[in-house]
């Protein structure tokens, strides 16, 4: 069998680097340090989900929401930004956004009305804010969290 086997070793190993056992403690300090370190790592496993369990999520699908939504920017405010400020440019501001709604939020019936960028730009906007909102990045990375230094 093994455990004859590994005894032996281990009794070789200790003879050899002289280590003898001086002091045997009780059951009663063996249970109690047992059951500190099992209150310790609960805690810690406690504490841990607490702060990191809303950031399980899917990093592909975040990185595609981002780049989609970087990529609708582009479009929107770079590409085809001729095509915008003529879209916001008085009288045609109307048909785009009516009076009681905003760029992101226009209110209109159809927000691709010959400005289908626009929907593309909508679109990935709305799908990664409803991702962050799932996962409550926004409470944890805020814009205006003026207590962190910026990244870049």
């Amino acid at each position: 069998m093994w455990w004859p086997k590994l005894e032996s070793k281990v009794k070789k190993i200790l003879e050899t680097n002289n280590v003898s056992n001086t002091s045997v403690r009780n059951d009663r300090e063996l249970l109690e340090e047992i059951l500190a370190i099992s209150r310790l790592t609960a805690k810690r496993t406690s504490d841990s989900n607490k702060t990191t369990s809303k950031l399980k999520y899917n990093i592909e699908l975040f990185e595609k929401l981002v780049a989609n939504f970087v990529d609708g920017t582009e479009v929107v405010f770079e590409l085809d930004w001729e095509h915008t400020k003529s879209c916001l440019d008085g009288e045609w501001l109307r048909h785009f956004i009516s009076p009681n709604g905003d760029f992101l939020n226009p209110s209109v019936e159809d927000e691709g009305n010959n400005w289908a960028n626009r929907v593309g730009f909508l679109e990935s906007y709305r799908k990664l804010k409803s991702f962050m909102e799932n996962y409550e990045l926004r409470k944890l990375h805020s814009f205006f969290d003026n207590n962190e230094d910026l990244p870049f």
